[in-house]
């Protein structure tokens, strides 16, 4: 039997953030947890591909904790998939729905005394 038969995915997740979060960032930016069950076969090429509202985000990486940027406040769907070294999808993860709160500079007036604008 051969290394990638004999290595099967389980499970891929995501843990954070939870369904139906609300994460509060105004710089627009989102941490993304996975969790992989057996662990991430790296060293045969597998990858994380993180997508945001089924659209691909950046390249395929190894690593289980990524940070979105950018992104715009509202409602947006994350999901994962681990693929090989060919970008052939071999697990993908359920769709994980959360909320971002971007304050809205107009509760936050430039101050004359700083040097900046908006939200601090």
């Amino acid at each position: 039997m051969d290394d990638s038969a004999a290595h099967v995915y389980k499970r891929l997740s995501i843990v954070k953030p939870a369904p139906r979060e609300i994460v509060h960032d105004n710089q627009g930016n989102v941490e993304v947890v996975l969790a992989v069950d057996p662990a991430l076969h790296s060293r045969r090429g597998d990858r994380i591909q993180l997508l945001l509202d089924g659209h691909a985000q950046g390249e395929p990486t190894a690593s289980l904790a990524q940070v979105l940027h950018d992104i715009e406040r509202g409602e947006h769907t994350a999901a994962a998939q681990v693929v090989d070294q060919h970008g052939r999808v071999l697990i993908a993860s359920e769709p994980v729905t959360f909320l971002l709160y971007i304050a809205s500079p107009l509760f936050h007036p430039p101050r004359p005394d700083t040097p900046h604008t908006g939200v601090p």
